[in-house]
């Protein structure tokens, strides 16, 4: 005799759901609310402090790809504001320069 019995759950039939037409589709995507805006509101480099803007040019200055070529990909080109985690950096540029390096 077993010490403990294990019986699974009997299956149950899933009903399917119908897949929505392409017209409703479109109705629902031009009803959905515009996509948030970020957390943080990106850092104009003119609004930058002395040591904020000293964090945003090693920043920039330190974006290349293995060939050694700049890359653009760290900073808005709308807004020249740093895009994902170095924005945030710049709230404190002590912190921010010891963790870019």
């Amino acid at each position: 005799q077993a010490f403990c019995s294990f019986e699974p759950a009997p299956r149950r039939a899933l009903s399917p759901t119908p897949a929505p037409h392409a017209a409703n589709m479109r109705e629902r995507s031009e009803t959905l609310p515009p996509p948030p805006s970020p957390w943080l509101p990106l850092q104009a480099p003119a609004s930058l402090s002395e040591a904020q803007r000293g964090l945003y040019d090693q920043v920039v200055a330190g974006a290349k790809d293995a060939t050694g070529k700049p890359l653009k990909t760290r900073v808005d080109p709308a807004t020249g504001g740093l895009l994902g985690p170095f924005n945030a950096m710049l709230l404190s540029p002590q912190l921010g320069r010891k963790l870019v390096g």
